[in-house]
């Protein structure tokens, strides 16, 4: 402020026009130096700290004595590029700092970057991040505006930063989250476009997973379901974590109309969290098969319920009372976003549904009974998981109409109608928000026949 001030009443405005010239001349310098390296490293300060100007000091004095010490961070006030002091060494009781410097919207790479000890300043030791420690992004697959493609990218303060290449979120998983970071990096850095989430049409973030395994994996949701069918609970529960395995081609986006299955007069949702696998492996241990996940995302599972207690009468199913819809989104949540909510067996995320703007479902991801980790080391047993595959933590407590009407009395919680107005909601992973359009008539298997 002095600075400015002391220039501003000797120069009349003439440095602070010339400099403004400048700082074209001196971004385009460090994109330059930047075009071959990820990051440049220099010291903080040009020297250690001096002592201030005394009483009878000039004023030219202490302004030059204050713009000695900011010669290497000042340029990035004015450039734009982001830089972060890393400090690394102390020197005669003193501390020594190391400046790094990234590419334009690349702060990701500055946060994955570290010294490995604090007392040196090496940049030789600078490693990326572990998996433990990478930036937390939000990813989406979303309709673009401009041409009508399919597009990915990730999604920064209401923003979706679309990738160039024409890849699906399920081309970037595989590994143990590099793919998605340096993607993340390329998507800020060189957007094919910018868009508010909030104007453009959102695909599932996993359009066409390999495959869908939905657990039941909430205590508080299988016991009252099981009380509403007579049935006490069953001891083997507390032994098998048990999935079924649902369809892929039924995925839809978070604010897409769901019909309601053919033949249906007891159409439901279900409020769920699903995990996503990033990297695919076998007969995974429940200690370390979270490593394996890429993030998370809300789920429903629209159920037919007639259909569903008809079909697994049969002691097959449920079959077409669950495969007519499966809503994803609206994000991808990596998992490093969600690591300072871990509770529980899970992570502290309030889950919510509504209909028609009335309360309905309230619980918590924290109250799952099989932890994730547990999930996948049994979905694994025997088998492979692949990358994109989605892993279903199954229903809250009372996370359906059919817990809530069972205890309340169906006049209270009438099953879904069309028009009905369905929102759910999920802590940090966002909103699903659907509209029920009616059932199509279902074509008759037999002249007669009730199927």
């Amino acid at each position: 402020m002095l600075a400015g001030q002391w220039l501003a009443d000797s120069a009349y405005g003439r440095h602070y026009s010339r400099a403004r010239n400048l700082s074209r001349e001196l971004a385009a310098a460090y994109d330059s130096a930047l075009a071959d390296a990820d990051l440049l490293v220099l010291p903080t300060l040009p020297m250690k700290a001096t002592l201030l100007p005394g009483p009878d000091a000039t004023t030219a004095d202490r302004v030059g004595r204050g713009l000695e010490m900011i010669a290497n961070t000042a340029p990035y006030d004015v450039t734009g590029h982001p830089a972060i002091n890393v400090p690394c060494a102390m020197s005669a009781g003193l501390p020594l700092g190391m400046m790094l410097v990234g590419r334009l919207g690349a702060e990701s790479t500055l946060l994955r970057a570290r010294t490995p000890s604090s007392n040196t300043c090496s940049p030789s030791r600078l490693r990326p991040a572990s998996s433990e420690e990478r930036v937390a992004m939000r990813w989406a697959t979303y309709v673009s505006p401009a041409d009508g493609s399919e597009r990915v990218g990730v999604v920064r303060d209401g923003l979706v930063h679309g990738l160039r290449e024409p890849v699906r979120l399920l081309d970037l998983l595989g590994d143990d989250g590099e793919r998605l970071a340096t993607a993340a990096q390329q998507a800020v850095n060189d957007p094919a476009e910018v868009v508010a989430q909030a104007e453009v049409r959102l695909r599932a973030p996993i359009p066409l997973p390999p495959s869908i395994r939905d657990f039941m994996a909430f205590e508080a949701h299988v016991r009252t379901a099981r009380q509403a069918h007579g049935q006490a609970m069953d001891p083997d529960w507390y032994e098998l974590p048990v999935f079924y395995f649902t369809n892929p081609a039924a995925v839809r986006g978070p604010n897409d109309d769901i019909p309601i299955s053919p033949g249906s007069q007891q159409f439901d949702y279900e409020l769920e969290v699903a995990a996503v696998i990033g990297r695919g492996g076998a007969d995974l241990h429940p200690d370390t098969a979270e490593e394996h996940i890429s993030g998370y995302l809300l789920l429903c599972d629209w159920s037919a319920r007639d259909l569903q207690a008809r079909e697994m009468r049969q002691r097959l199913g449920p079959v077409k009372g669950k495969d007519g819809a499966t809503s994803f989104g609206p994000v991808l949540v990596t998992s490093d976003e969600l690591a300072p909510l871990r509770q529980g067996a899970a992570f502290d995320l309030r889950m919510t549904a509504s209909v028609n703007g009335r309360p309905y479902s309230a619980g918590n991801l924290a109250d799952l009974y099989w932890s994730f980790g547990q999930l996948l080391a049994y979905a694994s047993r025997g088998t492979r998981l692949l990358p994109g595959d989605v892993i279903g933590s199954g229903t809250v407590g009372t996370g359906c109409i059919l817990e809530l009407s069972a205890v309340h009395g169906e006049q209270r919680y009438p099953w879904l109608r069309p028009g009905d107005e369905v929102e759910l909601a999920v802590g940090q992973l966002g909103s699903i928000r659907s509209r029920i359009t009616a059932a199509p008539e279902p074509i008759p298997l037999r002249a007669g026949g009730r199927s």
